[in-house]
């Protein structure tokens, strides 16, 4: 058991360490709609978070309806990015992933890697 939980400790760093070395444009948030369709890297401050059925937000303005870019995870979050969502709060993060439309407002949806910035 404790071998299996090893493993996939170290198949997730390894993972987050290749996504993070890819050669994707960082940009800015507000330059999202230039990125339709294309895997990019965005660094923000989460401004608040919020958790509604299996869907979690990581939201960098205080109404979500006027940000340029929302980042939208499915599912286990803690599981998936080994992050605690509610203590993201007032962090840089930054968010490698593919840039879509939901509802005329622009989103990643299920980002690649999702890491403290610095």
């Amino acid at each position: 058991m404790l071998q299996k939980q090893l493993f996939l400790v170290l198949l997730f760093v390894l993972t987050s360490i290749y996504a993070t070395a890819q050669n994707f444009p960082t940009i800015k948030p507000e330059n999202a709609k230039d990125y339709l369709g294309k895997t990019v890297k965005v660094e923000y401050n989460v401004t608040w978070t919020s958790k509604k059925g299996s869907m979690n937000f990581m939201n960098m303005t205080a109404d979500y309806k006027t940000q340029p870019l929302a980042i939208v995870v499915h599912g286990d979050f803690e599981q998936n990015y080994k992050l605690n969502l509610d203590n993201l709060k007032g962090k840089k993060i930054v968010v490698i992933g593919r840039v879509s439309s939901h509802k005329d407002r622009l989103q990643i949806k299920d980002p690649e890697s999702i890491v403290l910035g610095k």
